[in-house]
This record gives structure tokens, sequence and C-alpha cells, in this order.
């Protein structure tokens, strides 16, 4: 994941709703990484974003920065988003399928994790989810589907 973007830790965060039956449905898991100039991933602080295919783990379009700027390569690696494979995708899904039950109060998170030479890392996990990444990034809002699962 370094490749990407070398002076920042970049992460992929996975955005979870534990519905009202105890049920676990992963929304969302985008990318973020830097800008090449930055040492933080954050969307708020010069990073961006990129969706990512649930059941490819594969980059699916282009990554949005701050103001929506649209990105179809990374402007400092030049590595092109769409269709970039996430490492180890499937193991992120797992351990966030593992840890959402941790804190059943927590019902609607986004958890973000690292993929590092050791291994995947739990960095943490945000509530809300910032949804407006999820949005942004996904294309769809989802209130409606949050108060179905209510």
């Amino acid at each position: 994941m370094k490749i990407l973007a070398p002076a920042s830790l970049n992460t992929v965060r996975i955005v979870t709703v534990i519905d009202k039956d105890q049920e676990l449905h992963i929304v969302a898991a985008l990318l973020r990484c830097g800008n090449g100039r930055s040492t933080t991933d954050n969307f708020h602080s010069g990073g961006m974003a990129c969706p990512i295919d649930l059941e490819t783990g594969k980059l699916t379009a282009v990554a949005y920065g701050q103001e929506c700027m649209e990105y179809t390569e990374h402007p400092y690696s030049h590595i092109k988003f769409d269709g970039y494979e996430i490492p180890c995708f499937q193991d992120l899904m797992q351990m966030v399928r593992e840890v959402a039950f941790c804190v059943p109060e927590a019902r609607y998170v986004g958890w973000d994790l690292a993929i590092t030479p050791d291994g995947i890392e739990l960095i943490e996990g945000n509530i809300p989810p910032g949804e407006d990444i999820t949005q942004i990034y996904t294309g769809k809002g989802i209130l409606y589907q949050l108060l179905e699962w209510k």
C-alpha cells in the first residue's frame, strides 16, 4: 500500500452496520491514501479516497479529494486507481466481521485498517463512520437502508 503514497500510512475504511436482528452488513469499503506530500490519508487533510468493490477487492473508479476533485491516477505515484487490487482484501473483510460484534451497541462503524509488512493492523473504529466520504465515493445515499435496519 505504501507504493501509492509513500509519505502516508494508506488505509482501508470498511463501513459496517449491525441491524436490529444482530445481522452484520458491510455497507462500503474505501481506500484512503495521502496525496504524496502529506503524512496523513485523512480526506479532510488533503488525502483522497476511492471505492473498493466488496467482491473483488479492486478499486472501482476515480478517487476523490477535497471539494470533490477527481483523480484517475494518484498524483504522486501515477498509479491508476480503477482496477488496482487491494492486497489481503478478504483478510481485511474477515477482521472486520470479527471485531464488529466486540461492542454490539456500536452498530454503525467505519473501521480503519492498515496493511503493514507484519500483517493487518486495526487502527480504529469511527462513530459516525464518515457519511460524507462513504456517500461521495459510493455514489449513493444510505439513509433509507439505515432506517430499515434500525
